[in-house]
């Protein structure tokens, strides 16, 4: 199970070798070790991305952008006769 240590550990915890391990390090380790060392808070789970939406998916979803044929307002003063 993929995992990122949350601090520091020594190469022995409990008296067993399973380092050492830096912050920030992303490990694999055995599902039953890294589900103890999660609910300890001393690991996070690194979940894989999402996959990217199929470009077709992307296509169907996505919308032109329509022509404005708008007049905008004109600013300043008025013409008098």
């Amino acid at each position: 199970m993929k995992c990122k240590a949350l601090k520091n550990f020594p190469k022995v915890i409990d008296g067993k070798p399973v380092g050492p391990f830096r912050k920030g390090q992303d490990v694999d380790l055995p599902k039953d070790l890294a589900e103890k060392f999660i609910d300890s808070a001393m690991f996070e789970e690194v979940k894989p991305p999402a996959p990217a939406p199929a470009k077709k998916d992307a296509e169907k979803n996505s919308k032109p952008a329509a022509a404005t044929t708008e007049k905008k307002p004109t600013t300043g003063k008025a013409k008098s006769d």
